[in-house]
Parts: C-alpha cells; sequence; structure tokens
C-alpha cells in the first residue's frame, strides 16, 4: 500500500488498530483481508506531475521556504523570506492524506511526504504547493512582515484543504492550545524549591539560524553569549517536557559526557499582560553534530577506526553507569541522534556526549520490549471501545505501574523521576535492563558502522541503510555475542513474527518486500501481516502482565522467564568489562 498517514495509523501504528479492538480481533472492517487485492503490490514510483501540473499553475514567485516536515506529513515548518527571522516556533498544519482528493495524492507525493524530512523534501510537489499556498495567503496582507513578527509563540498556520485549485485554499491562523501551560520563573522555582540564576533572554532578542527540527534551532543572541551561535530548545505543543529537562539539567552531577548545563532561558510576554513565561531553554552548541552523522559519514570515507569504536562504546556505557550510580536517576531515550561529538580535533576524534534528557520516551525501535509492553497496555486503557475492556487494562497497567493521578492536562507539575508511564515506576535494576536493551544497539550501530539498526517506517534517509540488525558484518564474535546478550528480547530476533517494513514509499510486509529476491506481497497480505502483528503486541503485552505478576510474588514458571527477557541481560558494569576486554585483547 502506498504509505500515508492514516494507512500508518490504522496498520502500522498501535493506537489505531487498538482504538478498533473489535475489528482487529474479529477480522472486520479494515482488517478484514478479503476486500483487498491480491495481487503482488507494485509501486509506481515517483510521480512528479502528471494527474496535476503545478508549474503551468504557479502564479508568483515563492515567498516560503520548506524547512521541515513531521507528525507524518500532517505538520510542518516552512518559513517566509524575511529578515530577521526570530524562533517563533510558528507551524503550518495540513489536512490528513485522507482528506486529500484521491487524484492529487500521487501528484502531491504524499506517500513522499510521509517519511521525508531533510533536503530533499523542498524537491517535493507538496511542498512546493504549500510554498505557492503560503504565498498566496501572505500577498493578501498589506505588510506580512510586521505581521508575521506579532504573532504568538507556538502559532499554528492552518491550510485547512488541499485542492486543485489554489486559489481556492483557506488559510487560518490558530494560536497554540498550550499558552495557559506556559510557567513563569517564580512558578517554576515555587514546584522545585531553587532559585533560577539563569539569565533570561527574551525571545525577540533571538535570532534564527538554522532548524534541526520541532523542538531545536540555532539562534543568535547579538547582546548574549559573545554572540556565538548557541541552540534554543523548545516543546511549544508540550512545555512539561522542556520543563522538567531544565530540572534534569540544573541538578544533575557535572559529567563531560553529559551535556553541559543550560546557559539561559527564553521568555515571551505573556498574552494576559501578567510576568514573561518561560518557553525553553538555552544550550551549549556542539558543532561536530550527532554521533548518526559521524558514523554515516566515516563509514563511508572509511575513517572509522577501532580504537574510535571501542572509545566511543565505552565512554556510552560509563555515561549511563554514572547516571545510575552518582545521579540516581535513568537515561531512556538513547540512541546515535541524541549523542554528539565534542571536542573533535585534528589530533582527536571527539568524546561522546548524552543530550535530550525529556525523559518522555522513546521510539519503539530502541525501547526494551517490556517497556513497550506497558504502553501498549496505557494505550489500550485510554482507546479501547469498550469501557470495560478500558478498565480491565487499566487494571493489568495498574498491576505494573501503579495508579497514577494525572494532574492538569498539558500543565507542568514536578516529579522528579518523570512523566513517562513506565521508567519512573520501575525498580533500578529493571531501568538497568532496559537501558542495557538500548546500549545494545548502540554498540551495534558503533561496531557496525551504521547510523540506525534498521530502515524506519517513520523516516527515510536520502540513501537507505542496506544492513538491518542483527545481521553483523564488522563486529567481532565477542561483540556479536555481548550485543544478542544486551537486546535479548528484541523482536528482531524473531525472523519469523509478523511485522511490516517500508520500502520506499510503500509499506510491505517483512518477507515479501519485494527486493533481493523477495517476492513482492500486495495489499491483502498487508492487511494479513498487521493483524497478526498487533494481535501479536496485544497477546505478548498480556503474557508479559501475567509472567511479571507472577514473577513478583514468587510463584512463577520456567515458562514465565521467556516472557521476562530483562532479567536475563548482562548489567552496565559487566558490559563494560566486556568492552575492556575486547580492547586488551
Amino acid at each position: 500500500m502506498d504509505l500515508t498517514n492514516f494507512v500508518h495509523r490504522q496498520y502500522s501504528s498501535a493506537v489505531g488498530p487498538f482504538s478498533q479492538l473489535y475489528d482487529l480481533i474479529n477480522s472486520t472492517g479494515p482488517f478484514d483481508a478479503s476486500q483487498f487485492s491480491a495481487d503482488p503490490y507494485l509501486p509506481d514510483g515517483v510521480v512528479p506531475g502528471g494527474l496535476f501540473d503545478l508549474d503551468s499553475r504557479l502564479l508568483v514567485p515563492s515567498m516560503w521556504t520548506v524547512v521541515a516536515n513531521f507528525s507524518l506529513g500532517r505538520r510542518w515548518i516552512i518559513l517566509p523570506n524575511i529578515e530577521p527571522l526570530r524562533p517563533q516556533q510558528i507551524t503550518v498544519r495540513v489536512p490528513s492524506h485522507s482528506k486529500w482528493p484521491p487524484h492529487l495524492l500521487k501528484s502531491l507525493q504524499a506517500s513522499a511526504s510521509f517519511h521525508t524530512s531533510d533536503s530533499r523534501l523542498a524537491n517535493l510537489m507538496i511542498s512546493r504547493y504549500l510554498a505557492q499556498v503560503l504565498t498566496i495567503w501572505s500577498s493578501s496582507f498589506d505588510d506580512f512582515s510586521s505581521y508575521f513578527k506579532t504573532l504568538p509563540f507556538g502559532t499554528e498556520i492552518v491550510v485547512e484543504e488541499i485542492c486543485a485549485d489554489m486559489q481556492d485554499v483557506k488559510v487560518r491562523v490558530s494560536p497554540s492550545p498550550w499558552n495557559d501551560s506556559f510557567l513563569t520563573v517564580d512558578e517554576l522555582e515555587e514546584q522545585w524549591r531553587f532559585s533560577l540564576s539563569l539569565k533570561v533572554i527574551e525571545l525577540k532578542d533571538l535570532k534564527l539560524l538554522r532548524t534541526f527540527n520541532e523542538t531545536v534551532v540555532l539562534v543568535r543572541a547579538e547582546q548574549h553569549f559573545d554572540a556565538q551561535p548557541v541552540i534554543f530548545k523548545s516543546s511549544p505543543n508540550a512545555p512539561i517536557h522542556i520543563y522538567h529537562e531544565l530540572w534534569m539539567l540544573l541538578t544533575l552531577p557535572q559529567n563531560p559526557h553529559l551535556i553541559t548545563p543550560p546557559l539561559g532561558l527564553v521568555s515571551v510576554p505573556d498574552v494576559q499582560g501578567g510576568p514573561a513565561k518561560v518557553v525553553g531553554i538555552i544550550l551549549q552548541y556542539y558543532e561536530e553534530g550527532t554521533l548518526a552523522q559521524q558514523l554515516r559519514t566515516r563509514s563511508m570515507s572509511g575513517t572509522l577506526s577501532w580504537h574510535v569504536q571501542i572509545r566511543w562504546a565505552k565512554e556510552v556505557a560509563s555515561a549511563l553507569i554514572f547516571l545510575n550510580k552518582y545521579a540516581d536517576t535513568y537515561y531512556l531515550d538513547l540512541k546515535p541522534d541524541n549523542i554528539l561529538l565534542s571536542n573533535a580535533k585534528p589530533d582527536h576524534d571527539g568524546s561522546i556526549v548524552l543530550i535530550d534528557f525529556e525523559q518522555n520516551g522513546a521510539p519503539n525501535t530502541w525501547e526494551a520490549p517490556e517497556i513497550i509492553h506497558i504502553e501498549t497496555l496505557n494505550i489500550l486503557s485510554r482507546v479501547a471501545p469498550d469501557s470495560d475492556i478500558r478498565e480491565a487494562y487499566q487494571s493489568m497497567l495498574n498491576d505494573l505501574v501503579g495508579a497514577r493521578k494525572a494532574g492538569m492536562p498539558g500543565r507542568y507539575q514536578h516529579c522528579p523521576r518523570g512523566h513517562h508511564v513506565a521508567w519512573p515506576h520501575l525498580s533500578p535494576s529493571e531501568c538497568e535492563a532496559a537501558e542495557v536493551f538500548a546500549l545494545g544497539k548502540v554498540l551495534y550501530c558503533i561496531f557496525e558502522g551504521v547510523d540506525s539498526i534498521s530502515t524506519s517506517v517513520m523516516m527515510s534517509r536520502p540513501t537507505e541503510q542496506e544492513l538491518q540488525f542483527p545481521c553483523f558484518l564488522r563486529s567481532p564474535p565477542a561483540l556479536q555475542q555481548l550485543i544478542l546478550a544486551c537486546t535479548a528480547g528484541a523482536r528482531e530476533h524473531d525472523r519469523e513474527a509478523p511485522f511490516v517494513v517500508r520500502v520506499g514509499n510503500t509499506l510491505l510486509p517483512r518477507g515479501k518486500s519485494g527486493v533481493d529476491g523477495e517476492p513482492s506481497g500486495s495489499a491483502r497480505d498487508l492487511v494479513e501481516i498487521s493483524r497478526n502483528w498487533w494481535m501479536k503486541v496485544l497477546t505478548d503485552a498480556g503474557n508479559f502482565w501475567a509472567a511479571k505478576v507472577r514473577y513478583s510474588s514468587g510463584v512463577h514458571t520456567e515458562d514465565d522467564l521467556v516472557n521476562l527477557p530483562y532479567i536475563r541481560r548482562p548489567t552496565l558494569e559487566e558490559v563494560l568489562k566486556v568492552l575492556n576486554d575486547i580492547e586488551r585483547d
């Protein structure tokens, strides 16, 4: 099937299948495979124009630049060509692909827009379309530059429809619904019970230099930080995560392998006329980039040495040990994109630095299965269609993590252990086992010289990765054994389990991808595999709950231990010892 955000939600996102639990269990509705074609899926490839010739409809030169795309093609960062630009974190929201006219889906390359968010994005037809729609809209203002600069922080520009006649597209401005969730310095100090002795900079004093993603941008403040580029991190749609990260960075003991404390805070005027609100933090800029980028470029150039690989691996393991032992906390979003390199010089390859301490969760690719099981029960307790079923799953969730009382939605309330549904309630040894799982996958990336463990459904690279975890090409046997032990329970170890993959712009069953000699799957195959996959996720979560309850009560069986793979993983100290032994050998 062509990969769009509604196809993803239905067949490769947990929320869609679990919100239609009856259909999932009974093979009805969207999971009735008989209504889909059994013919092999033959992707049409990129359609640059064809059904919809955008070039013939361009009215005026574009006044907007497409920068990034996230939320699976639903939200975009598209900036007007005005100077100077402030980091107002204004995004553009477009309708779900299900609401586009069917004949425009291929012409505007909807499937490619789902997973593309890099320099290729600017060349997609939907990018050119949106830039033109916004140009038509902004041209109707007498002084759009002045108007844009007055828009509140986190404003959404809503493109209400996608249609062939761009002149008919309605565009409106929607203030962020989270404005009331931002807090003042005094309110944060009251919750944390210590003084925030940080420089507070007004948003209007920052100049936008570069956008990395929806929450992280590069800025310069001419009157601060010696006018050097710094990072401005914010989260207009979830302030609680930025506030928790701020608290974490202010209270963590310093370590050369952890990001340095914040350099300052960023504020905006309160829309009600009260004290200014804190909307983000200023962080050090590490010019050397991420471990993912370094692994990709060094592998391609042949400059990734064994000495550097083993040192980086030991530094990551040591940083996790430090957090557990001396900071009494955990790190739950370990992946190469969240590891930066610092102090890279001609005679030094740089040292690793962990970033991103929101403690908000990680993609399933990097999460230990026990965390995924708890998250699955949490989803079911919220979206299952029947209230009795929701209550049953809530009871199972309570058995694992205890009852939780939520505060005002979106309103920050200090929780020293974070706001994730699972991690704050795990024992120290369970947290460590989950960290070891992610560490094993990072070790795979480091020693195989790849920037990720597999091709992602939700995000593509300019050059797709061929090597997929747990296949090994470069790691010596001792490292292979270590990585497999760390990742005990990973779904990738079961090559026969049902799973869906992305090939180009299409969603296909694993084993029927149409590449490397595999047959091409059909839409019917995809629906059947997707149903089997989510039924397995459902069953595995239930089996984990039952095994964990019996294990906690001391009445478990040998079969239960199969559903508790974290018990078999090594400790962080054991991982570091193996790395040291391998280095000496």
